[in-house]
């Protein structure tokens, strides 16, 4: 879980469902900007999903899932979370804004999920997105980072993902929101 699950209308209502979720290897999340990290993590606690924060957990034989601090709240420290991957694992990395990828080393990561720019919340046809303009301040890499896969300053591969919620009270126009399911399978 990619972060920003507080709505001001509806809190976390959503965690207990995440929380429910049938999947073999856990429920793991990082914080957005939009949370409130004391809030968050007590429900993330109480629904038994695994927090990350510069931290990870062995899923698997080979898998190793870490996860950062928001770059906007905390010290996003890649290295940190992934330190307890062992060699050849298959490192998959939560963060919240892709942002961050740009600004640290992340070539110990295999693939890195990330979201925060909403799909750009507004959007002329899907293609572009004023709110990504450097200038207004949701990233600094405009539309680079609006959804789907792409590479980071080291060259790992992220994926952004257009996520589940809005800004506030502002619709999404063209950027429909979003829940992904990736299947990671061993060569």
């Amino acid at each position: 879980m990619g972060g920003d699950h507080r709505s001001k209308k509806y809190g976390y209502d959503s965690i207990p469902v995440l929380g429910a979720a049938n999947v073999p290897d856990g429920v793991y999340g990082v914080e957005g900007n939009h949370d409130r990290r004391k809030t968050l993590f007590a429900a993330h606690a109480e629904n038994g999903i695994v927090t990350l924060q510069n931290s990870g957990v062995r899923v698997a034989d080979g898998l190793y899932v870490a996860g950062t601090e928001d770059y906007w709240n905390g010290k996003p420290d890649f290295e940190t979370a992934a330190a307890g991957a062992a060699s050849g694992d298959f490192v998959l990395m939560l963060t919240h804004n892709a942002d961050a990828t740009m600004h640290h080393d992340t070539s110990m990561a295999d693939l890195i999920l990330s979201g925060h720019t909403h799909g750009g919340q507004i959007t002329v046809f899907g293609a572009f997105a004023p709110a990504l303009w450097k200038f207004v301040g949701v990233t600094e890499f405009g539309q680079k980072f609006m959804g789907g896969m792409t590479k980071d300053a080291s060259g790992t591969d992220v994926f952004v993902s257009k996520g589940t919620g809005n800004y506030t009270m502002v619709p999404r126009v063209f950027a429909r929101p979003q829940v992904i399911y990736i299947t990671l399978k061993s060569a």
